[in-house]
């Protein structure tokens, strides 16, 4: 499934970021000089060559420094999508959480596994040990430095305490640190999809030690001077049920540094009112779209329309221990009376791989 994702002002880059010409996220002298160059030559010699607005320079010059710039709003739906909820419950750690981060994570567009707070891992060659090294120059928002202890006490705590979250480390027997940068899950059985299990939907997070030991009710804590992760962005302020705003993390050690500055998320509850205030430049971003709404709002000035990979999907099933499902002539002739492709073209506007065909 196919979800549509629309960006406002437009992108001139490879990659989504203005100057980026190889698609590496990052701005090098020689792309910033490439830049300059036609711009000076359109505003002071009269040339009609394509280049960067005022404004795309500008982000162009501040991502080759590696300085952040600008603000980013984000609607969202309710008061309970400023924070994820409680990153230790149900919610866990997004693929897409700014603050905090999990060990690795899922690449949705090719399927690989990316690095997050580990930047290297192996596992062993009978598949019940998986290594993670962890950054030295990695820290918490508040300075401390992050450590293998941070990540076998996030284990321990989930566990101990019986959260929810825990279901997803219920292959793992205990967790060991052979230094302050390398931790080592030992698992009861060999399991291959153990990177898979603790990357995405939900991930699991990893929380400081020094900030969580005195936690005794992690379903119900979430209090604002808490929220220290070793994510891009650091929490900053948030209006209760209104908004919430994180900036950049300067010592963010990650090989890209953050490229915005802020970025805010504020309550827009209806998806008309989100689309409005994307027409309107209220807001900058505007997902989970249906097919026809972004058919409708592409090709619109200063707005543009992406198609990116999701992990979810939409079934049909049948409870094959009932009747008439207990047939199996009767699921056959339901196989056979589904209209994929008009159900693909009505629902998802054809922005969709074709479902497959279900087994009898």
């Amino acid at each position: 499934m196919l979800v549509s994702v629309i960006f406002a002002p437009p992108v001139v880059s490879a990659a989504g970021i203005p100057g980026d010409l190889d698609g590496d996220d990052v701005v090098s002298d020689d792309e910033l000089t490439d830049a300059i160059i036609p711009y000076m030559e359109v505003k002071y010699l009269g040339s009609e060559s394509d280049c960067l607005d005022l404004g795309e320079l500008s982000l162009a010059a501040h991502n080759c420094m590696h300085i952040p710039y600008g603000t980013v709003i984000i609607p969202v739906s309710s008061p309970g999508n400023l924070l994820q909820g409680n990153i230790l419950n149900k919610g866990g750690a997004p693929t897409a959480s700014l603050m905090y981060e999990g060990l690795i994570t899922r690449n949705s567009y090719d399927g690989v596994y990316d690095n997050w707070l580990a930047e290297d891992w192996d596992v062993s060659a009978d598949a019940t040990v998986w290594t993670f090294t962890l950054p030295e120059d990695a820290t918490w928002h508040d300075g401390v430095p992050v450590t293998s202890e941070d990540v076998q006490f996030t284990h321990d705590y989930i566990k101990s305490n019986g959260l929810w979250i825990s279901s997803v480390l219920r292959s793992v027997d205990h967790v060991e640190c052979p230094d302050e940068h390398t931790v080592e899950y030992h698992l009861k059985e060999p399991y291959l999809m153990f990177k898979d299990a603790i990357s995405h939907c939900p991930g699991v997070c990893v929380i400081p030690k020094h900030i969580w030991q005195n936690v005794a009710d992690p379903p119900n804590h979430w209090q604002d001077p808490d929220l220290i992760g070793c994510g891009p962005f650091a929490y900053e302020n948030r209006v209760s049920d209104q908004s919430l705003l994180m900036e950049a993390n300067q010592d963010y050690h990650g090989n890209v540094p953050p490229y915005v500055d802020k970025v805010v998320l504020t309550v827009i509850k209806n998806m008309d009112s989100k689309i409005l205030a994307l027409k309107s430049g209220e807001v900058d971003v505007v997902g989970d779209l249906t097919a026809a709404t972004a058919e409708s709002l592409s090709g619109r000035e200063n707005i543009a329309v992406y198609s990116i990979p999701d992990t979810r999907g939409i079934e049909l099933s049948y409870n094959t221990q009932t009747y008439p499902a207990n047939i199996t002539g009767f699921r056959q002739a339901m196989r056979h009376a589904v209209d994929r492709d008009t159900i693909v073209s009505l629902v998802f506007g054809g922005a969709t791989p074709h479902p497959q065909r279900p087994r009898s």
